[in-house]
């Protein structure tokens, strides 16, 4: 019984990884979807500055019309 529990926590931990998905707050991105200077924490300028959201999520179109980010 612990073999089979073990087996299914495995199991879901592997396809965790591959339906993985990705936020990045950058400044910029390459031209094959990596993030430039990706930061946690950013203070935007009283005069205003730019941030891109950039959503890694295996190469999937997003099928909704909207995508929230919390």
């Amino acid at each position: 019984m612990q073999f089979c529990k073990i087996l299914i926590l495995f199991f879901l931990l592997v396809t965790s990884l591959f339906n993985a998905q990705q936020i990045f707050f950058c400044k910029s991105y390459t031209n094959s979807g990596e993030p430039i200077d990706a930061k946690l924490k950013w203070e935007i300028e009283p005069y205003g500055g730019e941030v891109f959201i950039l959503y890694q999520n295996g190469g999937k179109p997003i099928m909704d019309p909207l995508c929230y980010v919390f």
